[in-house]
């Protein structure tokens, strides 16, 4: 019987958005029957439950500690060490930086990561120019130490191999325009978009139409 390939996904949210169904559908539709599949996420969150119903085996990290917390990394490196994890993927860039540093530390897996934006943090104000700089300077050094990055725009690529300063090797980049999405999924209720609506847009901020026959 053939082997199957370990593949850890770790995101750093599982609250809804684009990320986080992304995630899912990459466990649901990955084939199972040539990968077993693990989770790392946030306890307590929209997908929680269901990214746990198509894993194997899920570690689940207290909503308030940061993915990026020395504890968090060592507990993800232990879960990779025990569970003798092949792949970790990644999304979201607190997440990046703790599957590269836990997948060092467990000395198994190799790493990829979906980039997501070019600046890594959403830092508008001129005042925060400085902080947002040293943010993509320190994540850029972090993403030497991946195996595989992958954009999801070409634009994304583009600024990971030559903006100034620390630049990506072009050699370890990849860029994939259309994720996909699972049509078939209609699990979302007209109390969750009210949630979605009130914990992260103002009013009149976007308009949500329900197809609610």
């Amino acid at each position: 019987m053939d082997v199957k390939m370990r593949i850890l996904y770790i995101i750093a949210s599982s609250k809804m958005g684009g990320a986080e169904n992304f995630v899912y559908t990459l466990l649901k539709f990955l084939n199972s029957a040539k990968f077993e599949k693990y989770i790392v996420c946030p306890d307590g969150g929209y997908y929680t439950e269901r990214f746990k119903s198509l894993a194997r085996k899920a570690l689940f990290i207290d909503p308030g500690r940061s993915f990026m917390n020395p504890g968090t990394v060592l507990r993800v490196s232990r879960f990779i060490k025990d569970n003798k994890i092949d792949i970790v993927h990644t999304m979201l860039y607190t997440s990046d930086f703790c599957g590269i540093t836990a997948g060092l530390l467990s000395g198994r897996p190799r790493v990829l990561n979906t980039i997501n934006g070019f600046n890594f943090l959403v830092l508008k104000r001129d005042k925060l120019r400085l902080k947002r700089r040293i943010a993509s300077l320190f994540f850029r050094y972090i993403y030497r130490y991946s195996d595989k990055l992958v954009a999801v725009a070409e634009a994304v690529r583009q600024d990971l191999i030559n903006r100034k300063g620390i630049k990506t090797d072009p050699r370890k980049t990849v860029t994939v325009l259309a994720a996909g999405m699972d049509k078939s999924y209609h699990d979302f209720q007209k109390d969750d978009v009210e949630r979605l609506r009130a914990g992260h847009f103002k009013d009149n901020a976007l308009t949500f139409q329900l197809d609610t026959a």
